[in-house]
């Protein structure tokens, strides 16, 4: 179970239980006065355009009986932990040409290889099946007849994920992955409009439309606007709120330079761990905390089709701070120059129809024991699209950084230059070839993720994730897994205290559920 537990964590299915947590916060409008009327428009009905609060509350527990299967009813075949094992095993020396020859599973060719993994839950437990995707299939599949790897999905949560890989020229892979996520009967473009609705929610609080007891006061160092928020988010999740004000500060939430909130409010969300309340409680995160201190500056700007700068989002190890920058007009996202004239229909809605293509410029710099690795300027294109019919996203990397340097001395003894000399190209060099064939590969296409929805009957939605690149066998994963290993490996007593957290934080959320369904008399 140790393993799997392990597995869980390593993998992608981090995406799956992310996804349905973003699902309990979905739809509103203007009229919403809290952020538990956005909530429960999770039983808003297209069709009617009404909300069923029972169907609400149903599918809320329906979530809620997902988590629990996921952290206490676990299982895996003896076949997937053996395969795990394996992989585990041979992680220091894993590059995309081992991988390839580590799937079980070929085509009559024997070109493709491949494996499949279905997760399947029967409200007992959540079983994780090592299956063979059936790669004949799967070649003349498409978005409607996905069972080769899915196969019959009837309960929220079921997932299948196929990875396929073929040789494609010397050195390089072409690297496929796709997976759906059964959401039973729960609309996934409800995920965007939910957050619609709590921007709505958040602008009517800053704008003191609701009458709220005052909980937080401005000894808290925010301004008139940033604490009227706060009292919002404590009286709609007070266990939440006590819960997580233990182990982060809020430093700021509306910008300095807001003037008011009657044309735009610019936010600028500093949130700060505190390293003193893990070390009483969860010692072993805090040592996590204290060994990433130095590690990761990550840093993100989103601009729009004008190249326009619509937000940003820091992540700064060293302060363990959190940043996050963006402008709204009521629901709509807006540039955040404070000279842009706001019109009539001007900005972006996360649930207007039509599509919107943004670009995402992004600044990495690592310091992995010792060796210190910078990206500059990794753009992504970001196509959204949003109808009736469902959400579409698409993440295309079609540029090489603009600059890529290796620097430092690994484990504080090795300069890179040695490391240089025992491989046939410099870091900096493997790195960038690397990027190159991401960028530039599939014809010129470039690297992709697509990730939309669909519905195949009103009983049954689903969403469908598809990754798609060229990939270099020239040392970069390898690099990148021993790195990994060496640093980031969770011994056995931290996997359990970041279980523990996970656990208070959710119940923390749904005793507030419990709380307001009770109050509104819900059933």
């Amino acid at each position: 179970m140790t393993t799997l537990r392990t597995f869980i964590n390593r993998s992608n299915f981090t995406f799956f239980l992310f996804f349905a947590f973003a699902s309990l916060i979905p739809i509103c409008d203007l009229s919403a006065q809290s952020y538990w009327d956005a909530i429960f428009e999770l039983g808003y009905e297209p069709k009617t355009q009404k909300v069923d609060h029972a169907r609400a509350c149903r599918r809320i527990e329906d979530i809620h009986r997902f988590r629990e299967l996921i952290l206490d009813h676990l299982a895996a075949n003896p076949d997937l932990l053996i395969k795990m094992r394996d992989l585990d095993s041979r992680i220091t020396s894993l590059d995309v040409a081992n991988v390839y020859d580590f799937l079980p599973y070929s085509d009559v060719n024997g070109v493709w290889r491949a494996i499949g993994v279905r997760g399947q839950s029967d409200f007992n437990a959540y079983r994780l099946n090592l299956i063979d995707p059936d790669i004949e299939k799967w070649l003349n599949s498409s978005t409607a007849d996905f069972t080769g790897i899915a196969g019959d999905q009837d309960h929220f949560g079921d997932i299948g994920l196929g990875i396929f890989i073929r040789p494609l020229r010397q050195d390089t892979f072409k690297f496929l992955t796709e997976a759906r996520l059964c959401l039973a009967d729960i609309p996934a473009a409800n995920v965007m409009r939910v957050i619609n609705g709590m921007l709505t929610t958040t602008w009517a609080y800053a704008a003191g439309v609701a009458n709220l007891p005052t909980v937080i006061t401005e000894k808290n160092a925010l301004d008139r606007q940033g604490v009227k928020i706060l009292n919002g988010i404590c009286n709609d999740f007070p266990n939440l709120f006590q819960f997580t004000s233990r182990f982060c500060k809020i430093e700021n939430i509306v910008s300095s330079h807001n003037k008011n909130a009657e044309d735009s409010l610019t936010f600028n969300i500093r949130v700060q761990l505190n390293r003193e309340a893990f070390t009483i409680h969860y010692p072993e995160f805090a040592k996590l905390l204290e060994k990433w201190r130095e590690i990761i500056k990550f840093k993100a700007r989103i601009f729009d089709e004008q190249d326009q700068l619509m937000g940003m989002v820091e992540l700064d190890s060293m302060n363990h701070l959190f940043i996050m920058q963006f402008r709204i007009s009521s629901d709509r996202f807006i540039p955040m120059h404070d000279t842009v004239i706001l019109k009539i229909n001007h900005g972006f809605r996360l649930n207007g129809a039509g599509s919107t293509r943004f670009k995402i410029v992004c600044d990495i710099h690592l310091n992995i024991v010792g060796m210190q690795l910078m990206i500059d300027t990794l753009p992504v294109v970001l196509d959204y699209r949003h109808s009736d019919a469902g959400l579409h996203l698409k993440a295309h990397l079609v540029e090489a950084p603009q600059k890529i340097e290796a620097g430092g001395r690994v484990y504080g003894v090795i300069p890179v230059w040695m490391v240089d000399l025992m491989i046939p190209s410099s870091v900096q060099e493997i790195m960038n070839s690397f990027f190159q064939t991401l960028a530039m590969g599939n014809g010129g296409i470039g690297s992709m993720i697509r990730i939309y929805s669909f519905a195949e009957q009103a009983s049954k939605q689903s969403v469908l994730l598809l990754t798609d690149a060229e990939v270099l066998a020239n040392g970069t994963l390898k690099l990148g897994f021993n790195l990994q290993r060496k640093f980031f490996a969770m011994p056995t007593e931290l996997l359990v205290e970041i279980r523990a957290f996970k656990r208070q934080l959710w119940n923390a959320l749904y005793q507030d559920f419990q709380r307001i369904k009770t109050q509104r008399g819900y059933q």
